[in-house]
């Protein structure tokens, strides 16, 4: 695992120093620092794939950066980063492999774990301000392909396929407790 110095040396003296409980702010202070500086490389990475034209190549370099993406929302603010493995679920992975196959699904899923991130960061944070800021950006390059609406969302379930049977129960429902209320009502 690598840690640029520049980074953690603004907040213990020892690499290994992140790990112990006595350094757990600092630890997290750090990790966020880090993810913060990742963030800056956002919006290269989405110009750089959006100028992809081969599918296969494509999706070889789309599905790692949502990946990626992902893999930052989790880590951010987490100091279970410090006490174990932090990664992001099978099921999730299955999804951003098997919907991965355009820039659509590309904006989706960085404006998707974007939203995540931001809701995790804490004012109190020393790159609070700056991490907003990189996410405002990352955001608005993705309202700004025009695509947010046309794609499924990784992490917010889509519509069920079984609205249409619901209605239909829910009204045969309705149709039986009508007829309780009333006993004589065909004798009527």
């Amino acid at each position: 695992m690598f840690w640029p110095r520049q980074i953690w040396s603004k907040y213990i003296k020892k690499l290994e120093d992140l790990k112990d409980e006595e350094n757990s702010v600092k630890a997290v202070q750090c990790l966020n620092d880090m993810v913060t500086n990742a963030l800056l490389h956002v919006d290269d990475c989405l110009k750089y794939m959006s100028a992809l034209r081969d599918p296969a190549i494509f999706r070889f370099c789309a599905i790692p950066q949502i990946m990626a993406i992902g893999t930052l929302a989790l880590c951010y603010n987490n100091i279970k980063v410090f006490r174990g493995v932090v990664k992001m679920r099978r099921g999730l992975t299955a999804k951003v492999i098997d919907r991965t196959k355009s820039m659509t699904d590309v904006y989706g899923a960085f404006y998707d774990f974007s939203c995540i991130l931001k809701a995790k960061v804490d004012k109190n944070d020393p790159n609070a301000q700056k991490t907003v800021s990189r996410l405002d950006s990352i955001l608005k390059t993705c309202r700004d392909s025009g695509v947010l609406n046309k794609r499924k969302s990784y992490l917010i379930e889509n519509q069920s396929n079984y609205t249409p049977f619901v209605v239909v129960l829910l009204f045969i429902i309705f149709a039986i407790f009508l007829v309780n209320l009333n006993p004589n009502w065909p004798n009527n």
